[in-house]
């Protein structure tokens, strides 16, 4: 067993020994575990060799036939097109003035809002998970982490400022964030941001 042991212990010193001292600067050195350094997967932007998968012999492929252009309608959740307003004043009141939601039609739900009863649930949920804690269960701007008092100021729904509030600026807001409020364009998408929108909707109807 000793024997085996001090062949095997030769053999180890022998080959890390011949891969350190190796000079030919024109080929490889020997490399431990090499696919932890050379991707596996397909990458298309230093392909090596030519693609056996494909008749181009490419890694990287046209989009599939049918496949969405970016300039198509983004206001569906599949989209992936650039919001169409600027993170500015002008592109705030040009969101208030020109967009509207796509849930309004002419089915109503049950709390009498242009917007159906799924939407209106979905928003629910959305709301309760990510706007609750500042803007409060009921809408007033009392939640959580105001009244601990990490943030102060948030308006209630319901408010003078707030109520006629166009839906297109709310979209914007929840698109970039405004004030002390952040960006939910990575949360939500666009179609969820509608969807809370919706159940805004029940709080600035409420009376002040």
């Amino acid at each position: 067993m000793k024997y085996f042991s001090k062949v095997g212990l030769g053999i180890f010193l022998v080959t890390l020994i011949s891969s350190c001292g190796y000079t030919d600067k024109s080929k490889r050195n020997l490399e431990y575990a090499p696919n932890m350094f050379y991707s596996i997967p397909l990458e298309p932007l230093s392909q090596e060799k030519k693609n056996e998968v494909f008749p181009d012999g490419l890694n990287s492929q046209a989009p599939p036939k049918g496949t969405v252009p970016r300039e198509e309608s983004w206001v569906v959740q599949e989209a992936y097109s650039p919001y169409p307003y600027e993170n500015d004043f002008d592109g705030y009141e040009a969101a208030g003035s020109e967009f509207v939601s796509p849930l309004n039609d002419s089915s109503y739900n049950a709390e009498g809002f242009n917007c159906t009863n799924e939407t209106y649930a979905k928003g629910k949920y959305l709301y309760e998970v990510y706007c609750v804690m500042c803007h409060g269960k009921n809408g007033k701007g009392q939640g959580k982490l105001v009244t601990e008092g990490v943030f102060g100021n948030v308006p209630s729904y319901s408010s003078e400022t707030l109520r006629n509030l166009p839906e297109g600026k709310m979209f914007h807001t929840l698109t970039y964030g405004k004030g002390i409020m952040g960006s939910y364009a990575s949360q939500l998408s666009p179609m969820q941001r509608w969807e809370v929108i919706c159940y805004i909707q029940e709080f600035q109807e409420q009376a002040p």
